[in-house]
Formats: structure tokens, sequence, C-alpha cells
């Protein structure tokens, strides 16, 4: 009993010295956030819950088709609290120039696609590449029930090769070039160059997010994006390509002439200088 007792005590004394040092605000407001992100990210039932109701979420006043294979039911919660890419929505809304025509890679479920076209005052100039080709109808179709106006081209950004192995993961967020899966389709590549050049845009602005191969892209068309360039906003991913090799390519990108404006979490704006 004694033993207990002194526990108790000890747990009581550590309670009281966090509440003490932190105040019991800051800690219910934590413990807060700790039960909304569970009820917001990857829930299961509020992702049945989508389904149930048509497939449809609501960002930003736009309307957005979910019914695909490729989203899994849990990561529908996500959706449907607005939390999908929302560093990247930020940084869009902030900064992304309404005179130049747009090139994207990985264009997703087209919810940065239709924000990013809504913003441009020559919405036709906008073209959006994405390389998983289970997404391109969904795509296209949120294209459509938004009165968005870009192109879509089913096609990885890729070097050396006409043709690439794409990997297909039951998530979209995780399928992607260079990864090995039950599924695995071959893919068209293309280079920002070709598609800029397709599409006759002279200057651009970049918008990319394609799970590690932007230091690809960095790396061998660092050429164009100095010349052709003037705004980038770009999704790095740490935790597929490391650290360093993420710090050494927008290391690469100040040393050509752009500077950092803006970082939000893992998505970078960058301008020309």
């Amino acid at each position: 009993m004694p033993d207990n007792l002194g526990s108790s005590s000890t747990l009581i004394g550590r309670v009281w010295s966090k509440v003490h040092q932190e105040g019991l605000g800051a800690i219910l407001r934590r413990r807060l956030r700790w039960y909304w992100s569970m009820i917001c990210i990857n829930n299961r039932s509020v992702g049945r819950m989508v389904e149930i109701l048509g497939n449809r979420v609501r960002i930003e006043g736009l309307v957005f088709s979910v019914n695909s294979p490729s989203i899994e039911t849990p990561h529908k919660s996500t959706l449907f609290f607005g939390l999908h890419e929302l560093d990247e929505r930020k940084l869009l809304g902030q900064y992304l120039p309404r005179d130049l025509p747009i090139v994207e890679f990985g264009g997703g479920l087209g919810v940065i696609s239709c924000l990013a076209n809504r913003r441009i005052s020559r919405p036709d100039r906008h073209v959006v590449v994405e390389a998983n080709p289970r997404l391109v109808p969904l795509i296209e179709q949120n294209r459509s029930r938004n009165g968005c106006r870009f192109t879509v081209i089913n096609k990885a950004l890729a070097y050396d090769s006409s043709m690439i192995e794409f990997s297909i993961k039951s998530d979209f967020v995780s399928s992607g070039v260079g990864m090995a899966t039950d599924e695995m389709v071959s893919v068209a590549t293309t280079t920002m160059k070709e598609t800029a050049d397709a599409a006759g845009f002279d200057q651009f602005s970049l918008i990319c997010d394609i799970e590690g191969a932007e230091a690809a892209l960095v790396d061998r068309e660092i050429d164009s994006l100095r010349e052709r360039v003037p705004f980038i906003l770009i999704e790095v991913h740490p935790g597929v390509i490391g650290s360093d090799a993420v710090t050494e390519m927008i290391c690469e990108l100040e040393s050509t002439g752009f500077v950092v404006l803006d970082q939000c979490g893992d998505n970078f704006v960058l301008t020309r200088a």
C-alpha cells in the first residue's frame, strides 16, 4: 500500500509540475489538437461517410470527386476536412503569378490543378502532367466539374528513356517511379522542356509534386529553369531522397539565381532574381 501511495504522489507531482510550467490551457489545447487530428486524418469512418454521401468533397469553394480505387477510404477523411496539400495551397494562393502559363508535374486528384487554373488570367495555358493512368480520368472529371481549362497529359517525368515503369499502389500518394509493387505499368516519359515546348510556353511557372523526382528535374534541367521559369512552387520529399539531397537541390537553384521567397512545411516558393 505505501508503495502505491508513493507512486501516486510522484505521478501527481509530475502532473502538477507540468501544469505549473506550461499552463493548463496550453496542455488542454495540445490534447484537443491531438484528438482533432485523430478525427480528421485517415479516419475510416469519416471516409466511409464521404463514400455514402456521393464520394465528393469541397475544398476552397470547389467540388472534387474522390470516387477512385486509387484513393483509400481513410484518406477521404483528410480530403473531407480540407487538409489535402494544405501547405501547398497556402503558398499557391499567396504567390502564384497570374500572368504566366503553368507547367505542372504531379496532378494527383486535380485539386492544386483546379485551384491554380482559376488564379491565372489565361486558364487555357496550363499543362498538367500526371504519370498515374488511374488518376487521369479523375483529374479530367474534376477539371470539368469546376469549369477549368488545363490540359492533362499522361506521362512521367524521366530522362534517357522514352518509356518507364510506374508503380501503382493502393493509395495514390504512395505511387511513383523507382519502386517495385505488385502492379507496374509502362508510361511514356517527358521532360519539363519538352512539355513547355509542345505547349508553346516560353516563360512559365513550374508547379511540382512528384515524390522525389524533383531532384532529377533540377539536376537535368537547371539551364531551362534559369532561362524560362521565373516562379517555382515545389514540394520536396526528404523521406524519399534524403534531407541532404533536398538541401543540395535548393542550393543548386539558389546558385543559379533563384531566391527562396517562402517555405511552408516541405513546400518551397522560389523566384528568379
